[in-house]
């Protein structure tokens, strides 16, 4: 780990991980928050870019004419442009003005993390500003440091996955075809051989250990959240359909929780007297623990008596967590915690309470696979386009963070999407912003440059097209023949998208 401050230069290589410790300086108010993180990041490979600059003179004009106090703004400046993280802390009792300007300059960006305790005077500016754009905002400092170490792991974890599917490319074979795909991961689960026909479906232990269910009170969004050392646990242990509600259903799992409560909340009963229903109805309900929530909120929760401990759950406003099997009982009121000093899309408050359970302790027995769902408060009549995150991963090392890293690459794919959108309405700016946005997110893969070469192209935008299409066909020469087959599905088979073909093509490479 390097920290740079001004008025040293900002000498960065290509593949530095950068994040900016942007936030309140107040000389004499503020505490000197940018060393705390530098000093919490310290185990990191990353730079960190720390504009407290030690010979600060507060009696140089703050003029475009006074050089060292234009070059200490253009330093922040360039240092907030290159940034991988910008982590942007407000401290109580100060007013950093410049701050707020710099929440704004990158609130699209997809960089910033946001920690805002109470006590600073326009925390309601600050939370208006993030729950419009989406920014993670948390409230506590400790909480603050775990989002911006676990971005960084994420943002590495991406990387490693980018490069690994470069690794796998390999020639085209000797008749022009491409060659079968290569498998370029390892198989996490230690299985030397397998009984055909496999297991009973029923399951006869307690396969399910932590999760969260939850209402967006913004959004009405709904969710639901899960990790345990358990083979494919988002598989058998969540539920959450859009406009109804949401269900998690473990310790000894009844599935029958999840079909039965979503098709009751789907009638209009609400989700406590599902619950208590059900249970009643359960001659096994004293090894169940359930929680569910509805589209209006409403809540509720049950853990039997003789769920393995330590075994709890808390419902909160709009939400509940639950845990069995757990190292000990401080995992419940971890969870919760998170969940409520985190702000943010409903995906990453679900996350932030997963994560806040494994650092608490977690299941006694760790970890393997973890989930999460996320679905729009209100149906449409197009139910696949309901859903907003849906995400397993079934056997992993570390389940959470490769949840988190899939959770990062969704994200900038709904870049891309929003990208097409806006060019479809006409907004070339928001457009370009999003494009910018996913490109800056996940560099290395090329295909998200190339959709985006492409939309530009068709929204008549063709010079800003042109040079994508040539970084990308000098990368990787299959992205020529992809665009020879774009007529006419995508280019239409007219003379205007003859001469657009022809124009995008003479960018490859000359033979």
């Amino acid at each position: 780990m390097r920290v740079l401050k001004p008025p040293a230069p900002l000498d960065l290589s290509a593949d530095a991980r950068v994040v900016f410790l942007a936030g309140s300086i107040d000389q004499g108010t503020a505490d000197d928050w940018q060393a705390s993180m530098a000093a919490a990041l310290a185990d990191r490979d990353v730079v960190v870019l720390d504009p407290r600059r030690d010979e600060w003179d507060a009696s140089w004009r703050q003029s475009i004419d006074e050089p060292r106090f234009r070059g200490q703004v253009e330093w922040e400046l360039d240092g907030l442009e290159r940034a991988d993280v910008i982590a942007m802390w407000f401290a109580p009792a100060t007013r950093a003005p410049i701050t707020l300007l710099e929440l704004g300059l990158h609130a699209r960006g997809g960089t910033l993390i946001v920690g805002c305790p109470d006590g600073y005077w326009r925390k309601g500016n600050v939370e208006v500003v993030c729950a419009r754009f989406g920014v993670p905002l948390v409230g506590e400092w400790a909480v603050f440091v775990t989002a911006v170490r676990a971005r960084l792991l994420t943002l590495a974890l991406v990387a490693a996955v980018v490069l690994g599917a470069a690794a796998c490319k390999r020639s085209p074979a000797g008749d022009g075809a491409p060659p079968p795909p290569a498998t370029c991961v390892r198989d996490v689960g230690q299985v030397d051989s397998f009984a055909p026909g496999g297991a009973p479906v029923d399951p006869k232990r307690p396969v399910h250990t932590y999760s969260i269910v939850a209402r967006d009170p913004v959004t009405g969004d709904l969710g639901f959240a899960v990790q345990s050392h358990w083979f494919a646990v988002g598989a058998g242990v969540g539920w959450a359909e859009p406009g109804v509600g949401a269900v998690a259903s473990q310790s000894f799992s009844e599935p029958e929780y999840g079909r039965l409560g979503l098709e009751r909340m789907r009638g209009g009963a609400a989700a406590p007297d599902v619950l208590l229903a059900l249970i009643a109805e359960d001659k096994g309900q004293a090894v169940r623990q359930v929680g569910m929530v509805d589209a209006a909120g409403r809540v509720g929760a049950h853990t039997g008596a003789s769920c393995i401990a330590y075994a709890g759950h808390f419902v909160g406003d709009g939400y509940s967590v639950h845990a069995n099997l757990m190292a000990n009982d401080r995992v419940v009121p971890a969870m919760a915690r998170a969940y409520e000093a985190t702000t943010g899309d409903l995906a990453e408050r679900l996350m932030a309470a997963l994560d806040a359970a494994q650092a608490a302790g977690g299941d006694v027995r760790g970890c393997q696979s973890a989930a999460i769902r996320v679905v729009k408060g209100v149906a449409s009549s197009q139910p696949s386009h309901d859903v907003k995150v849906d995400l397993r991963v079934d056997d992993a090392a570390a389940p959470l963070v490769e949840l988190r890293r899939l959770l990062a690459l969704s994200r900038v794919y709904d870049h891309m999407n929003a990208g097409d959108v806006a060019l479809e309405q006409h907004d070339v700016a928001a457009a370009r912003d999003h494009y910018a946005a996913a490109a800056k997110a996940a560099p290395g893969i090329t295909e998200i440059r190339f959709w985006q070469a492409v939309g530009f192209a068709n929204a008549g935008q063709l010079e800003d097209s042109l040079p994508i299409f040539r970084a990308v066909f000098r990368e990787d020469g299959r992205w020529i023949e992809v665009t020879r087959r774009l007529q006419p599905g995508v280019i239409p088979k007219t003379a205007a998208g003859d001469e657009l073909l022809r124009r995008v093509l003479a960018e490859g490479p000359a033979r």
